[in-house]
């Protein structure tokens, strides 16, 4: 990127891009160290709470960092983060890493409030039920007890 910030959403559609407008009329990105992550506010199914609670709440205890609805889109931040960053891991425990990283290097976690639209074409590549949930549940506890490394 030639821009100061770098960052992810989902590449399926599902996210409104209204949280940009947020971003601009608050004036978030008014820091090098703001870290703007996503909150969800959509209806989602009882087990994608549970799943979302369960990740935080065991992520925070054993990392001792109190972190909150981890894989929520966006994920925005200066590079300068970036650039500090090792390890980074290539699969979905990413938003785990630079969510924890961001918050052991004093970011200011800033969250904006995002609505996820339906899916209007395809399939997740990941979620298709209970059992992709308990396998990615998984290898989120493999990634917490014995992976993670800054």
């Amino acid at each position: 990127s030639t821009k100061n910030y770098v960052g992810w959403i989902h590449a399926d559609n599902l996210n409104n891009l209204i949280f940009f407008d947020e971003i601009e009329e608050q004036k978030i990105l008014t820091s090098d160290n703001v870290f703007i992550k996503g909150l969800r506010n959509e209806k989602r199914e009882i087990s994608e709470y549970f799943f979302t609670f369960f990740l935080s709440f065991f992520s925070s205890i054993v990392l001792r960092c109190k972190l909150n609805d981890i894989n929520a889109q966006p994920t925005i931040f200066n590079k300068r983060l970036l650039k500090k960053m090792s390890n980074i891991p290539n699969d979905f425990t990413i938003d785990l890493y630079v969510l924890y990283f961001a918050k052991k290097n004093q970011q200011i976690i800033k969250r904006i409030n995002v609505f996820n639209e339906k899916r209007i074409h395809g399939e997740s590549s990941w979620n298709r039920g209970l059992f992709s949930k308990v396998k990615l549940s998984l290898q989120y506890i493999n990634y917490v007890l014995f992976g993670i490394k800054l």
